[in-house]
């Protein structure tokens, strides 16, 4: 909720960012999700976007603080 309330993140996008914070890779989240890789990595690119952020390491920190 803190998530999509600050972020506007969508419900996929959180689901993605839950796996990256457990440390998957983009083909396990594809795999967890049943989506494509190519779906993951776009996910994963709006999830910077609307962080702000360049990586995954920044995407974690800034979700840390």
């Amino acid at each position: 909720d803190y998530l999509s309330a600050r972020y506007q993140l969508t419900k996929k996008e959180i689901m993605v960012f839950e796996l990256l914070l457990n440390g998957l890779n983009n083909t396990s989240i594809s795999m967890q999700l049943n989506c494509s890789l190519a779906t993951v990595k776009t996910h994963i690119q709006h999830l910077y976007q609307k962080l702000q952020v360049k990586n995954r390491q920044e995407a974690i920190c800034k979700f840390l603080r």
